[in-house]
């Protein structure tokens, strides 16, 4: 098979097509994230609360501090329910029965794991970030794609690990890199059409969200807070939507990599090693 641009890109719209089938067929996966999204609010209004209390100076503690400590908690939150979600799909491919209650369960027994790991991939975004800031001009942009992008795809199996393997926070990560050395090294292409077909949503829905915004400033309080409340209900469900379809994506390319039971929608070659062709051109 050809391994050119077009290849890859037909092939990432073809694995993203049927993790959008293996949500239509079990809706009830949407009950994670949403519980995700309900308790991250939970968590940064806890935060926020800290931070009043914390920010009184102009230490940098008393910056960096609330701000850790709100990304911290998204970050865990975030991470305990993929955790979640992950087991139950990959249940369900072994052909065993899963619940969303069971899912759950079963990321309470790996709080501490997913402590761990919410603690290094909240202090590395962070670290980034301010990294980010210090570079001026193209260097930012630059440093914010090579950097950020690099952590990114490094991580990019790191919840199928911590959900069905018993790895610490850096034996997760460094598992997971091997996986996209191996088997995904420049080919995380399935994640593209995704979220390309999430912006082509973003955008109505950021348009709505300034129209309320405008209406609201023009005086027209109940139709602006109403296109504003339309809006934040579909960032969320979108969101909500975004997030299950990428991992069960990322799992389907992890569960193909070891070896695992796979949902039967995902055709093998679409999950091989994207540069094999490649490589064998250069071999010869």
């Amino acid at each position: 098979m050809a391994d050119g641009w077009e290849g890859r890109v037909a092939r990432g719209f073809r694995l993203a097509r049927v993790a959008g089938e293996v949500l239509s067929a079990d809706r009830r996966l949407l009950a994670l994230p949403l519980l995700a999204a309900l308790c991250s609010l939970v968590a940064l209004l806890a935060a926020a609360s800290l931070a009043r209390r914390l920010s009184g100076g102009e230490d940098a503690v008393g910056v960096i501090a609330p701000v850790w400590s709100a990304a911290y908690a998204v970050s865990f939150v975030t991470i305990f329910f993929n955790v979640a979600l992950v087991h139950v799909i990959a249940a369900r491919w072994r052909g065993e029965p899963a619940s969303v209650a069971g899912g759950v369960a079963i990321a309470a027994r790996r709080a501490a794991t997913i402590a761990g790991w919410a603690v290094l991939t909240t202090t590395v975004g962070l670290a980034l970030k301010l990294l980010e800031r210090l570079t001026l001009g193209v260097s930012r942009l630059v440093f914010g794609i090579v950097a950020g992008g690099g952590w990114s795809i490094a991580s990019f199996f790191v919840v199928p690990v911590l959900a069905l393997e018993r790895r610490g926070p850096m034996r997760a990560l460094r598992r997971s890199a091997r996986i996209v050395r191996e088997r995904w090294a420049g080919g995380l292409v399935g994640a593209t059409p995704i979220a390309l077909a999430m912006l082509t949503v973003l955008v109505p829905i950021l348009a709505l969200a300034l129209i309320g915004v405008v209406q609201f400033a023009l005086e027209l309080t109940l139709p602006g807070l109403t296109a504003m409340a339309v809006a934040l209900a579909a960032g969320v469900a979108l969101w909500v939507v975004s997030v299950v379809l990428s991992q069960v994506f990322a799992l389907a390319v992890y569960q193909h990599a070891t070896g695992a039971p796979c949902h039967e929608g995902f055709a093998a070659a679409d999950l091989e090693r994207p540069r094999v062709g490649r490589l064998l051109r250069r071999s010869r």
